[in-house]
């Protein structure tokens, strides 16, 4: 009898072997891929909030104000819009002690997407000519809130909390505070 000679049941062990360590490296892989795809969307996610928050943030740190007024209307209904004053050049000049010439602007929420006028008319509720209304981020947003706050000695700030979900990732919250820089104590 031939001793090198492997059997039929030494076979079917072996390839069975291989075919389960072949579906356990297929699984590893695949699990590897959604991670991965999962990681660049919710990325792409943060990317996007990211550039609305920061749109945001350059405008709110320009409001204009003082103790009495502080820039931001406070009278609106819900969190999810604000309206804010910001000092128009006149000439190429600034005129910080004169607020009627100033611009109000306004950001609110849509569905999923996030809304800006920069030239807002607070008595028609309408985003005046020449501005027209901006989409600054145009999908997936599921909470945008706007939350003015005083300290004290009275000074405004506004927390802004924004976030999105995608297709099988978890919710993505961007966080953060705005001091306006020409908010004035007194």
């Amino acid at each position: 009898m031939n001793k090198k000679a492997v059997t039929l049941i030494e076979l079917l062990l072996a390839v069975s072997l291989m075919g389960l360590i072949m579906l356990l490296a297929a699984n590893v892989e695949k699990a590897t891929r959604t991670f991965y795809f999962r990681a660049d969307r919710q990325g792409q996610l943060q990317v996007r909030l990211s550039a609305a928050m920061e749109h945001m943030v350059k405008n709110l740190s320009l409001v204009h104000g003082e103790i009495n007024n502080s820039g931001i209307d406070l009278a609106l209904p819900g969190d999810s819009q604000i309206v804010f004053r910001r000092d128009r050049q006149v000439g190429g000049i600034y005129t910080p002690q004169d607020y009627t010439d100033d611009a109000w602007m306004r950001y609110w929420r849509v569905g999923d997407q996030i809304m800006f006028c920069q030239n807002w008319d607070r008595v028609g509720l309408s985003c005046l000519p020449p501005a027209t209304v901006e989409t600054i981020c145009n999908d997936n947003v599921t909470n945008l809130l706007f939350i003015p706050q005083y300290l004290a000695p009275p000074r405004a700030y506004v927390e802004i909390r924004l976030s999105g979900v995608d297709v099988d990732i978890p919710e993505v919250t961007l966080n953060t505070y705005v001091f306006p820089r020409s908010n004035s104590n007194n």
